[in-house]
Formats: C-alpha cells, structure tokens, sequence
C-alpha cells in the first residue's frame, strides 16, 4: 500500500518511478498470489531503518485515522479478506501492476491503478470485504476501459470505426459548403 501511496504524489511524475515501484509492489503481490507466510525482500530494502523518533511521531499522527478506519471498516464481508480470496487481489494487483509501464509515457496516468493498488491494500490492512469488494470492481473498470481503447486502437476493425472516420447520413458534412 506505501509504495502505491508513494507514486501518487508529485514524487510519482518522475521518470522509471513508477514502473520500479510496480515492480516492487508486483514482487510482493507474486508471493501473495503463491500463498508465502512470510514475504521476502532484496537485502537492500531489508537494511533499511527508521529511527524510533520519527517512527514514533509517526504513530501518534496515524493513530487517529487507525481508529477512524478500524471503527468503520469492522466485520464487513469478512470472507473476502481470506483464504482465496487473498490470491484473487494479489492476481488483480499484478494485473494493475502490468497496466503502469505503458501509462508512464503520460504524465501522473500511472496514478490511477496505483490507486486501486493502495485501496486493495487498505482494504487488506483493515480486513474489510466491503472494501475488497469495491477496489475489485475499480479494478475491473480500469482494465476494461484501459483494454478497450487499446484493442480498438490495435486492430482497428471496420465493424466499430473510430468516430472520427465515421459520418453518418444525419451528420454534418465536415467541411460545409458555402455558396456563392
């Protein structure tokens, strides 16, 4: 959920940003999705440290909204927070992950499945289904509108033309006659 959060701020409109933390959060996922106990880091990242003085400020910043979010977030669809159901956001979340590289190319594109990412692991985080439920389908949506525009640009089938060589007999010509 951090490195997903991470790339929707201003931070995530630099160059390679975002496919590396997909990459990360794809690793992550991937493990997830083999059902691991225990999730596995580079060397390089497990080295890493905080001191206790920002962490400890940290804590007391977060709590407030910890609270906020166990108070409302309690035993909604508990069963999509578990089991299979684990394997199903880890599929989704490497599926968003794939969606990040070629969105890079426009600028802060990539923000919208990394959204999804950081409410599937909020969602997660806090155990509630509900959450899960609605992320997945954010998801969905994404892959459809995302595959969609994308297949059409591909192929371009003469059955679905793209509106701008489409005149119908009703519409305007585009470029009206004038008379003399």
């Amino acid at each position: 959920m951090l490195p997903a959060l991470l790339e929707i701020t201003p931070i995530g409109g630099i160059p390679g940003l975002p496919t590396a933390l997909a990459l990360f959060i794809a690793l992550i996922a991937i493990q997830l999705l083999v059902g691991r106990d225990h999730v596995w880091m580079p060397r390089f990242v497990q080295q890493r440290s905080v001191g206790s003085k920002k962490l400890h400020k940290s804590v007391r910043k977060l709590r407030g909204l910890a609270n906020f979010l166990d108070h409302h977030s309690e035993g909604r669809l508990e069963g999509l927070t578990q089991g299979a159901a684990i394997r199903l956001v880890a599929a989704a979340v490497i599926l968003l992950c794939c969606t990040v590289p070629p969105l890079e190319f426009l600028p802060f594109a990539s923000s919208v499945p990394m959204l999804a990412i950081a409410v599937l692991g909020l969602a997660l985080t806090v155990r509630d289904g509900a959450l899960v439920l609605g992320a997945l389908l954010f998801t969905a949506l994404i892959h459809i509108l995302l595959c969609r525009r994308s297949l059409l640009r591909l192929f371009r089938c003469p059955r679905y033309p793209s509106p701008k060589h489409l005149i119908l007999p009703f519409s305007p010509h585009p470029y009206p006659r004038t008379t003399p």
